[in-house]
């Protein structure tokens, strides 16, 4: 086979031949030459309210209402940039949960158990600032969302500047005035307001059981009641539409919230998973005409390897679409559920080494581009509890004592809030390509191969490489995703601008379980390796790296991402 061997500016290159054999590859950083602030709200994750968060409170059976102690252990020094709270789960209320327990309106969820006043007690305590959260809240009830705000941001002194909020048609419900909720919050021992600004309207509307059955013209009449009711409250906030940014997906949805919603929405919010696939491909074998079991199946993991490419390329298409709007594509994106995703629930493909990986990659892939995309803040999904997504897993919900794994998810956040700096560098990379194979005996299309959302493509780069430099100038941070399912990837690294110490510090996300050859069928056990079979299989390993000076060699293991740190002499 031919090789391909280019300068890349940190992505993107379609159309090169496929790389067989070994090549050295060449990063370049420019310390010199900034691309401005680290989006660091890009580093989210979510927590689920139902059921006491999951398990997270202890008032799901206990009499006092805290954090779970074992898990907090694990989610404080994650350091998130960002949270999300989905709550308000079907007919649930809100304001049934707040204020003291015993006086509570319970439900089957037990939604009162994580309210909204331990939503901020949580955010105060992991984040330290509401202003960086997200709520989802109806997308149909103006005089409750209206209230909600009243609760987290109206001064308790209104100084005669009440606001009647009105009945609600939704729940009959009289929601008196933004005074009223007010003063309820101070006497619920917050005086202050928390000044929460970033209001999700409902959750994947979209969806055919997204509340309005994928008719968005009543999703806009809706939730531009709920806009004006909000605001009215508090000018200050901002409310968000949802919309799929897929090409491929709910594409009438998304002309209409873009062209109409961008009117009065604040922002667009998408969720960006990948693959949509089934693990192996295993659906697909028998129909594939052109590929044997063997490469319908290797597809499958190239695919995951593909899958933060893949997402860019959709963001980019995306950003151009806006472009085209009455706004002029200045509206800003918040992806705000963001992640891998099966066809299937499986609590071990979901979690492997190279889900990490792309986990990792995908996070790179924002930081990167956020300004050219207009994005604004990303969640990774989901922190933690009892299910296959969660990337902290516990049994709390369901007993007293729980053990916690650790998945792999967790590590791919943490390699970005504890070795990445706060200005972003310019980072050239030279290196190989790999080709996603269109498979043909159905009907898919090549923009999305066995109806997932990666597309047929060549020239996907093997590196992806980002950098760094500290507030004060003196540590620089590179971040290298090696996307080569087989093959660690010699690599020549040049600084310019930038003169380290000799030694730097390495943090390396993989496995530890190894191949005896190349083989694909040898490599499955690595490539599907996880935390569940064996806890502290994937996780950030450290070592340190010698002889450093402005340009050096690294070996970036096969299936990685790796933080190189090093401090200026």
């Amino acid at each position: 086979m031919t090789r391909a061997l280019f300068w890349l500016p940190a992505l993107l290159v379609l159309g090169a031949t496929t790389v067989a054999a070994q090549e050295e590859a060449r990063i370049l950083v420019q310390a010199d030459k900034s691309k401005g602030t680290v989006v660091r709200e890009l580093f989210g994750t979510e927590i689920k309210c139902a059921q006491g968060a999951d398990g997270l409170m202890t008032g799901l059976r206990g009499a006092a209402n805290d954090f779970q102690p074992a898990v907090m252990d694990w989610v404080r020094p994650l350091q998130p940039g960002f949270m999300r709270y989905k709550f308000m789960r079907g007919s649930w209320n809100w304001e049934d949960g707040i204020g003291p327990m015993g006086a509570r309106k319970d439900d089957p969820a037990r939604q009162k158990v994580m309210g909204v006043d331990e939503i901020m007690a949580f955010q105060r305590t992991v984040i330290g600032d509401a202003s960086t959260c997200h709520l989802v809240v109806s997308p149909r009830n103006p005089e409750q969302g209206a209230a909600l705000v009243a609760y987290l941001n109206f001064p308790a002194d209104p100084k005669g500047r009440d606001r009647v909020l009105g009945v609600s048609k939704e729940n009959g419900r009289d929601y008196r005035t933004a005074g009223y909720w007010a003063a309820l919050r101070a006497q619920h021992g917050h005086p202050e307001p928390y000044e929460v600004v970033w209001f999700e309207l409902g959750n994947e509307n979209y969806l055919k059981d997204g509340g309005f059955n994928r008719d968005s013209r009543s999703y806009l009449e809706a939730t531009r009641e709920v806009v004006k009711a909000m605001k009215a409250v508090d000018p200050g906030v901002r409310c968000g539409l949802n919309l799929d940014c897929s090409p491929i997906k709910n594409q009438d949805w998304r002309v209409r919230v873009t062209e109409e919603g961008g009117d009065f929405a604040d922002y667009f919010i998408a969720h960006s998973y990948y693959p949509f696939a089934y693990p192996r491909n295993s659906r697909y074998v028998k129909a594939t005409t052109n590929l044997d079991r063997l490469q319908v199946e290797e597809l499958y993991y190239k695919m995951i390897m593909a899958g933060a490419h893949q997402a860019c390329s959709d963001w980019r298409w995306f950003r151009d679409q806006l472009k085209r709007t009455t706004r002029g594509g200045s509206i800003p994106l918040c992806l705000t559920e963001n992640g891998f995703h099966l066809e299937v629930h499986d609590a071990r493909a979901q979690n492997t080494v190279l889900v990490g990986v792309y986990d990792a990659d995908l996070i790179g892939m924002m930081v990167e581009h956020a300004r050219e995309l207009g994005l604004a803040s990303a969640n990774l999904f989901f922190l933690q509890g009892d299910d296959p997504w969660a990337f902290l897993q516990h049994s709390f919900a369901r007993r007293d004592a729980s053990a916690i794994s650790v998945r792999s998810p967790y590590w791919s956040l943490y390699l970005w809030t504890h070795y990445f700096g706060s200005t972003l560098l310019t980072t050239d990379v030279r290196c190989g390509t790999f080709a996603i194979p269109f498979p043909q005996g159905d009907d898919w299309p090549k923009e999305g191969v066995y109806w997932s959302r990666i597309a047929a493509q060549e020239g996907i780069p093997l590196l992806s490489a980002h950098s760094s430099l500290s507030a004060d100038g003196k540590t620089l941070s590179l971040i290298v995703i090696n996307r080569d399912l087989y093959q660690d990837r010699e690599t020549r690294v040049e600084l310019n601008g930038f003169l380290p110490e000799t030694s730097g510090s390495v943090h390396t996300l993989n496995s530890s379980v190894t191949a005896a050859s190349r083989k694909t069928e040898e490599q499955f056990a690595v490539w599907d390796s996880n935390n569940e079979d064996a806890p502290g299989t994937v996780k950030i390993r450290d070592s340190r790296i010698e002889n450093v000076g402005r340009t050096f060699r690294w070996r970036f293991p096969a299936h990685s991402a790796t933080a190189i740190v090093l401090r200026s002499r």
